[in-house]
């Protein structure tokens, strides 16, 4: 029983311990896979937790770019708006400018036209309609020989291809049906187009005439000046002049009345010789300074040029003044005309006298050459622009009242003068003449002090021109028959004798009329004729005229007391062979008819 208790126990305690095994391996199982399940649920939360990173870091990525994308569109709005509002202030802006062009081409006082590479006209204002009475509608679309007449289109289209050629503006000054315009046209580069012509013309026909008429105001200005000047020298010219005629005279009455020997004939014919000559020359330099001779600007020798002023200068300086001559030697030449250079230094010393008055002092006369920088020239009237360089000096100074600042600004106007300072005649010609020249003037001046003008030219790099009489010259002999032709009595007799000295025979007419009738009556006889200029009734113009007209090949001197130039500028059809100042010694009447005679 008990061997059955116990089997029966071991049998239950095995059932038992199979049952503790089967649920310890039951057990162990769902450890297992609890663990498995813990390990899976842990690596699923590991990807949640990896996941939810990638999530976050996504969206911080996303809300980056969502704010740099917003960022860019608020930055792109912004400028949108900058550029739609620059869009419309330029809209308004071109708005405004067109219709201030519009104004202007309806107020402009004057044509504007703008025009394509072909002429082809694609604007005319208003101008076109109120200053030519063309209407500017039927203008446009026109081309220059479409629109104009033949003459003027051809000239229009030459200067519209050349500046569209070269690209630069031009400014032209055109004379169309008696009107004068001047024109100034340019080209308009256009993007991704061809360039078109622009242009402005103003009518400046009334300005052109008023301009004409201020010149010839300011020659009739200089030419009374000049007068004005002549008047206060003709006191002491005629002194000079009486001094001369008292040589003249007296010798001649020495000769009359029979000299003692040979010498002194000989020296009173020397003596009154001279004393003419002089006259003469001062008669010349009278006429070149009056402006009776034309002007031309030649190569002159400053120094010589004062020097033979010395008469004049003298006469027209008190006998109670100096006048004191420094002129350097060796000076360049500058180029001017003679005559306005004289009525410079003439108008300069008269002043200078006028300065000091009847109180004495010295008036001084310098000529010198000089290095003139540009701020000597710059403090200079009219030196503004000039450049730097050698310039000849002519200085006139005097020991006068001198003047005060106020004084010294009007001191060139037109017509001020102030006789209590001591100036005012004719520095305003002086002003235009140095003015032509490319000069300049310097003016020191102080009350009490006296007055120092200083008139700067620029030396000049020609050589001045000379000639000199050679032996064969003086030698010279000539022959056959000789008409003179002058309405003095005294000048024809002294002709006709200088011609015989020289072995001409000689027939003489008191006329123009007369000189005709004598080539009526002996056709091809005369070699020469000496023919005054000024004559009544028929002058030297009229006469050579008609003795031309007789004889294509009458060889004519002429002689007048005109200077050369202004006396040859009178003969625009027929022109004499040579010329002949008076007065005429037998050296000038030679040299005349050598001229004549020896030309092929």
């Amino acid at each position: 029983m008990a061997d059955g208790r116990d089997a029966g126990a071991e049998t239950a305690l095995e059932a038992a311990r199979q049952e503790a095994a089967y649920y310890r391996r039951l057990a162990e199982e769902a450890g297992r896979r609890r663990l498995q399940e813990a390990e899976a649920l842990n690596a699923l939360l590991v990807r949640a937790q990896e996941a939810e990173r990638a999530v976050q870091a996504a969206r911080a990525e996303l809300e980056q770019r969502v704010l740099e994308r917003t960022a860019e569109l608020t930055a792109t709005n912004q400028a949108l708006s900058l550029e739609v509002a620059e869009r419309q202030r330029v809209e308004r802006a071109l708005r405004a400018s067109e219709e201030a062009f519009r104004s202007f081409m309806t107020k402009f006082p004057g044509l504007a036209f703008v025009k394509e590479v072909d002429t082809t006209i694609v604007f005319a204002n208003e101008g076109f309609r109120t200053l030519l009475g063309i209407d500017p509608g039927l203008l446009r679309g026109r081309t220059n020989a479409q629109a104009f007449p033949p003459e003027l289109a051809a000239r229009f289209d030459e200067d519209d291809r050349r500046v569209l050629a070269t690209g630069r503006p031009e400014e032209l000054e055109e004379t169309v049906e008696g009107r004068t315009w001047r024109t100034h046209k340019f080209v308009i580069h256009r993007d991704d187009a061809p360039p078109r012509l622009g242009g402005f013309s103003l009518d400046v026909t009334e300005a052109r005439r008023a301009e004409a008429e201020r010149r010839a105001l300011e020659g009739q200005m200089e030419q009374a000046q000049r007068l004005e000047s002549l008047g206060v020298l003709a006191g002491g010219i005629a002194h000079d002049f009486n001094n001369l005629l008292t040589a003249i005279l007296a010798n001649l009455a020495l000769l009359k009345a029979g000299p003692d020997d040979d010498e002194g004939a000989a020296a009173s014919l020397a003596d009154a010789e001279a004393a003419a000559r002089v006259a003469a020359g001062l008669c010349q330099q009278l006429l070149a300074y009056a402006g009776r001779t034309r002007a031309a600007v030649q190569v002159v020798d400053l120094g010589a040029l004062v020097q033979d002023m010395v008469q004049l200068l003298r006469a027209s300086v008190s006998h109670g003044l100096g006048l004191e001559l420094r002129l350097a030697g060796g000076l360049p030449p500058l180029r001017a005309d003679p005559s306005q250079l004289k009525q410079v230094v003439m108008n300069l010393v008269i002043n200078a006298a006028e300065a000091m008055g009847d109180g004495g002092g010295t008036v001084t006369v310098a000529t010198r050459v000089e290095q003139v920088g540009r701020a000597r020239l710059a403090a200079a009237v009219l030196g503004d622009g000039l450049a730097e360089g050698r310039y000849l000096v002519l200085e006139v100074t005097d020991t006068g009242c001198g003047m005060d600042p106020a004084t010294q600004r009007r001191i060139f106007e037109p017509f001020f003068t102030s006789k209590f300072a001591g100036r005012g005649l004719g520095l305003s010609a002086v002003l235009g003449i140095v003015r032509q020249a490319g000069g300049a003037i310097e003016l020191e001046s102080a009350p009490g002090r006296g007055s120092r003008f200083g008139v700067l030219f620029p030396a000049a790099e020609e050589a001045v021109a000379g000639a000199a009489e050679g032996p064969a010259a003086a030698a010279w002999r000539g022959s056959g028959l000789v008409l003179v032709v002058d309405d003095e009595p005294m000048v024809r007799r002294a002709a006709g004798r200088l011609l015989r000295r020289l072995g001409f025979e000689v027939v003489e007419a008191p006329g123009g009329a007369e000189a005709i009738a004598l080539f009526q009556q002996r056709p091809g006889q005369f070699r020469a004729v000496v023919l005054d200029l000024t004559m009544p009734d028929m002058d030297g113009v009229e006469t050579l005229r008609a003795l031309r007209r007789l004889e294509p090949s009458a060889r004519v001197v002429v002689a007048s007391g005109h200077g050369q130039e202004a006396a040859l500028a009178r003969f625009e059809v027929e022109r004499p062979d040579a010329f002949v100042q008076k007065p005429f010694a037998l050296e000038e009447l030679r040299e005349g008819l050598r001229a004549v005679l020896e030309a092929p």
